[in-house]
Formats: C-alpha cells, structure tokens, sequence
C-alpha cells in the first residue's frame, strides 16, 4: 500500500525538523548522564542496532490481517475489533484513531530515539514494523538502505533491517520461515549477508534479524525458533564458506532467564553447537564499559513484577572475539535508555521504557517503544 504525496513530504519534513531540533538543543535536553550513550563510530568500525520499535503500522489495511487497531477510527474495518476475545486489546482497537498525523508523530518519536544514541548506526534490526512503507519512508528520510520481506505473521508485524553504504555491500537476504516448523503463523527471521568495503579478505558478516514468538505461548514455541535460527546460520557457511563466515544474532528473542530447557543457553549458545554464539551484554558486564551501573541491567521492563528482563539481544559468533581482522567491542556496548525515552511506574522504578501512546499527537506525551533498543561497535580492521 503507498501514501499520497502529500504524507510522504509531510513525514520527510517532521524527521529532518526533528533531527534539526536535536542537534541544536541537545546541551539542554539531555542529563549529563546521557551523553555516554552517543557512541562515536571511527572510520574502521560499524555500529550495530536493534530494537523493537512497538507497533509500527502504516494507516492501512493489509488483507488477511488483523490490523484493525492501527486504523482510522472511521475506517469501515474498525468493526472487526469486536472479533477481539481479550476485552483489553480489543477496547484499544475501538477507541485507538491511528491517522496519517499519528503515524508521522510515531516516525519522528523514531527519529529521536536514533539521535540519542550519537553517530548512526550502520545496521538497525527492526522488528514490530508492519509494512515496507513505513521502513522505505524512514530509510530515505535517514539516508538508510534496507531489506524487508513480508511475513505470515497474523498482525501483520515483520522484521526489517536498515543499513548505510559506508562500509557494508549488501550480498544476499532472505527471510527464513519458522510458521511451517512450528505450527501456527509467527514472525520469519531475516537473513542478511554482508561484505566490507576496504578490507582485502572475502570476509562476510552475516546478520539475523529475530523476533521469536511472544512469553503468550510456551517455552516450546521459542525453541523451534532457536532451531529455526541454528539452521539457517549452518547453511550460512554453505553461502559463505569456513573462516570467513561472521555470524550476529539479533532481534526480540522474547525469552525469560528462568525458562527450561532455554531458548538462547540451550541452543544458540550451546557450548556443543560448533556456532555457538557470545552474549554481548554478558561480555558487556565483564568489561570496563564505562556505563555498567548506568545504563539499564535489561532493555524490557515488567511492572507487575518490577522486573528487568533481556529481551532484545546482539548475539555474535566467537570469531567476531578471537583478535582478527573483526572484532566486537564490548565497551561500547548500550542498553540505549536516555533521560527522555524513560517513565516512572508506580513501583518507582525510574529508568522504565516509555511505553508508546497511541492515542496523542503531543510528543511530549507519545513515549517511544515498551522496549530499549541495543546497540554495540565491531571493529573492522
């Protein structure tokens, strides 16, 4: 589905506004605190991103999907929402009026959010993002390129990845199904492959961009996704071939510390799978990252429980840590979690995730995603 014209220059407007407005105010609007979560990015390093951006949906209806909360309140679908069974969401689709205003205000809350976090990221994982206009719009507003294949997924929700030219040649993608292995319609994983411009080796840095079934299903549904995600980075090697293959898992792995067997330990980083993959937040806490005790413990915050939890993950294959031409920096690593994007619950918590608020225009008021996004450098050479 395509917006008029008039939307697309009105969106493009309000980002470039925006990152105008933050660039020149940014010694006032942010806490001394925040600054070290702009992380310079030198000429011989990328910076890698992912985040669960809550909902990102165009105005429009995409057929066979559940998507009547993200429409105009008029819109003739919006009587579906009484097909709803859970009285919560279904009282959200009612009354949530989701226009072409709202939708540009959610882009420029994105827009923020990316400029809080200093020299923008090479490659950005997305995952909640319903449509490839929504990502073509914020591509060629940011100056990103970007991959998106449509999913079976029932809301209509995909994953996505952006990413700039400067030191990355897109090689091949495709979106890996997990929906036939598990039974039920879920979210495909995305399998990019990338080469770096300026280093002679026919080095590769293969990303998948996850996001596994939801804490609503049982621990079984996120086991076929880490099995889904295993294959689809042994047959990587197949593309790639033996040393040259790099590996980054990241994405909204929907997973809880307590789980059993678990979806990430059990599998992705087995120590018996011949890939098995590093946290990079775990190597964060181990390191003199200058932010540990500052940033958030978790990117996801569960306020029934006053919880954290490591939802959204940047998973890397251990010769992405073995000194050679690509290396990690766990340093650098960030639960992105400025002064702005946060709220405080009525536990007192004061660093929570500003949840999105669909239902305003004032962005003072509109929050951002229930998720932080994550972010960590690799250094090239």
């Amino acid at each position: 589905m395509k917006f008029g014209f008039r939307i697309i220059v009105l969106i493009l407007f309000s980002l470039i506004l925006t990152t105008q407005f933050q660039s020149k105010a940014s010694a006032q609007f942010f806490a001394n605190s925040d600054q070290g979560y702009k992380v310079p990015v030198a000429e011989n390093e990328i910076k890698i991103m992912s985040y669960n951006v809550e909902n990102l949906f165009n105005t429009v209806s995409n057929e066979g999907k559940r998507d009547w909360t993200w429409l105009p309140i008029a819109h003739p679908l919006k009587g579906r929402c009484s097909e709803i069974s859970n009285p919560f969401y279904r009282e959200a689709c009612e009354t949530t009026d989701w226009t072409d205003n709202h939708l540009m205000l959610k882009l420029q809350q994105f827009a923020r959010a990316l400029q809080a976090q200093g020299d923008l990221p090479d490659i950005i994982g997305l995952q909640e993002v319903e449509s490839e206009d929504v990502v073509a719009f914020l591509s060629n507003a940011l100056g990103y390129k970007y991959v998106f294949v449509d999913g079976p997924d029932n809301r209509g929700i995909d994953v996505a990845l952006m990413y700039r030219e400067r030191n990355l040649q897109l090689l091949h993608f495709d979106s890996i199904d997990v929906s036939q292995r598990l039974g039920r319609n879920t979210r495909d994983i995305l399998r990019v492959h990338f080469q770096f411009r300026g280093i002679e080796a026919a080095d590769v840095l293969t990303i998948l961009v996850n996001h596994w079934p939801s804490q609503g299903g049982p621990t079984a549904n996120r086991i076929v996704a880490a099995q889904v995600a295993q294959q689809a980075i042994e047959e990587g090697m197949i593309f790639v071939g033996d040393d040259n293959y790099h590996v980054i898992a990241l994405g909204d792995f929907n997973v809880l510390p307590l789980e059993q067997p678990h979806p990430v330990r059990d599998f992705l980083q087995s120590p018996q799978w011949q890939f098995s993959l590093l946290d990079v937040h775990q190597m964060s806490d181990q390191s003199n990252n200058p932010m540990n005790g500052v940033m958030p413990v978790g990117s996801y915050y569960f306020a029934r429980d006053d919880a954290w939890n490591r939802f959204d993950k940047i998973l890397v294959s251990k010769n992405l840590r073995d000194g050679s031409r690509m290396e990690v920096l766990p340093e650098s690593y960030r639960v992105v979690a400025p002064t702005f994007m946060t709220m405080t619950y009525d536990t007192g918590e004061t660093q929570a995730p500003k949840r999105y608020n669909f239902k305003t225009l004032n962005p003072v008021e509109a929050g951002f995603s229930d998720h932080f996004p994550v972010a960590v450098k690799v250094r090239l050479w």
